[in-house]
């Protein structure tokens, strides 16, 4: 249950990107961030949002960056090269991954990761495989299909190993006054930057 929260979390996350105007996904995002908490905490949930926007902002630039009609290309340049900023989000993504998260979550790192950068390409070509339906003659809703699938199975595999338990027990070092936490537990503290936030055990 724990694993699936934190799944919906992340693909709604992904969707509100581009569709901040779109209330009905806005409750939902909500009341899957509610679920979340049940299992992994607000610092943490926060976190898994913070990383999957990053993922996503930078997937939606590096496919505006490939598009090839030339009016698009004219926009593109106008916009200062949209492969840059896709390249500077991802980094800051990979940073936060390589620092904060992995300082976390450990060996589940590579799980959330591919959980969060996959579900990030798998909405992008939903996306595009929407927009294709019109023009099949040219093959590209096939190959944005083919896509889908590749990047929803990656998802799903990795999704499973997630394993929310460490998430609730950082979650009582979170909330738990330093010195109730028992001798084992007494004199940690890590401080680790989430966004504009800092966040610490």
């Amino acid at each position: 249950a724990g694993n699936e929260a934190l799944k919906r979390l992340v693909r709604l996350q992904c969707r509100l990107v581009g569709n901040t105007s779109d209330q009905t996904l806005i409750r939902d995002l909500l009341w899957a961030k509610e679920q979340a908490q049940r299992h992994a905490g607000t610092d943490v949930v926060q976190a898994l949002c913070f990383l999957a926007e990053l993922c996503m902002q930078s997937v939606v630039l590096e496919r505006e960056a490939d598009r090839k009609q030339p009016l698009v290309f004219l926009y593109n340049t106008l916009l200062l090269f949209p492969s840059h900023h896709s390249d500077r989000m991802m980094k800051e993504a990979e940073t936060f991954r390589d620092g904060t998260l992995r300082a976390l979550a450990g060996d589940r790192t590579d799980a959330i990761w591919k959980v969060c950068f996959h579900a990030a390409w798998c909405e992008q070509n939903t996306r595009d495989w929407d927009g294709a339906q019109a023009g099949k003659l040219t093959g590209a809703a096939t190959g944005y299909e083919a896509s889908m699938a590749e990047d929803s199975g990656i998802l799903e595999e990795n999704a499973c190993q997630m394993d929310p338990g460490f998430l609730e027990e950082l979650c009582w070092l979170v909330s738990t006054p330093r010195s109730e936490r028992g001798p084992a537990a007494v004199g940690q503290h890590n401080c680790r930057p989430i966004g504009p936030r800092c966040f610490c055990i």
